[in-house]
Parts: C-alpha cells; sequence; structure tokens
C-alpha cells in the first residue's frame, strides 16, 4: 500500500529522528486482531445508534412507540460509549497498538 500523500498526512506523525514508512505503520496496526475487532464493534454501534436517533416511518402520535424508540435509543447509546471506552482501554494498554501510536 502506497502512501501517496506521505508529506501531508504521515508527516505529522513521525519522530524527528525515526522515518517510517506509512506502510509500516498500517501493517503494524493491521497487525492487532483486537483492535479490528473493537474497531468493527465501534463502527457497528455508531451505525445501530444513528439508525435509532434518526427513525423513519416513524407515527409521531403513537406514545408507546415513541418511548420503545427513546429506549432502543438510549440503549445504543450505551453500546456505543462501551465500545469506544473499550477501544480507548485497547490502545492504550496493547503493546502494539502503543507502538503504533509512538511512531
Amino acid at each position: 500500500m502506497a502512501c501517496g500523500m506521505r508529506d501531508q498526512i504521515c508527516a505529522g506523525t513521525q519522530k524527528q529522528t525515526t522515518i517510517e514508512p506509512c506502510e509500516t505503520r498500517i501493517q503494524r496496526v493491521m497487525e492487532c486482531a483486537e483492535y479490528q475487532e473493537l474497531e468493527l464493534a465501534y463502527r457497528v454501534a455508531v451505525r445501530r445508534w444513528a439508525q435509532h436517533a434518526h427513525p423513519q416511518n416513524m407515527d409521531q402520535s403513537d406514545g408507546d412507540l415513541l418511548q420503545r424508540s427513546a429506549a432502543l435509543r438510549q440503549q445504543a447509546l450505551i453500546e456505543w460509549n462501551s465500545a469506544a471506552d473499550a477501544l480507548h482501554l485497547h490502545r492504550r494498554h496493547c503493546l502494539v497498538c502503543r507502538r503504533q501510536g509512538a511512531a
């Protein structure tokens, strides 16, 4: 995978003493399967929240339906926050991901 915009994207993340190609950094993140799983769970949670935050074809006169929708939206928000927390904690404690973040 080539980094066509290396100067613009990668320059800000490189240490002054070490120049590491973007391909290497991307590969190290890809090595961490747990990070990939957590990131997928995060994206699914965001998508689920968006679906409940903006429901289509909802009858505004049905109070029970509105309450259930609000409960689903709240549960989706909790899942989103939980997924974000798990992703953050993983990046903080995983040696592979920490190394990648320091590059």
